[in-house]
């Protein structure tokens, strides 16, 4: 994983088949992805639609659905959150009753 940054904590999920690893990448608060193919991470791929300040949470039900949840950034105090579908991380949504200070982490059990 040579070349990979983080100034947080990454975040990481199983679905029953791969491995997935997420994480907000140390030279900006872009948040970028992974997924463990066999025995090789495949290049990371990031979000562009989607920043945070801090780390972030990744979560699977107990069908295997990835669901991910972060803070805003630049002062943006509201947690969002995107579900994993068909290979692809969807729209990221806004709790709209749900609100972080924004020097803190989500988490996900």
């Amino acid at each position: 994983m040579l070349g990979w940054e983080t100034s947080k904590i990454p975040a990481l999920a199983a679905d029953g088949t791969n491995l997935y690893m997420a994480w907000r990448n140390g030279t900006d608060n872009r948040i970028s992805w992974s997924v463990l193919a066999g025995e090789t991470w495949l290049a990371p791929r990031v979000l562009l639609d989607r920043r945070t300040d801090n780390g972030l949470a990744l979560s699977a039900s107990t069908t295997g659905n990835l669901v991910m949840t972060w803070v805003g950034a630049n002062g943006d105090p509201h947690i969002w959150w995107s579900p994993y579908r068909d290979g692809r991380w969807e729209t990221q949504q806004a709790f709209s009753d749900r609100q972080a200070n924004t020097g803190l982490r989500v988490d996900l059990a």
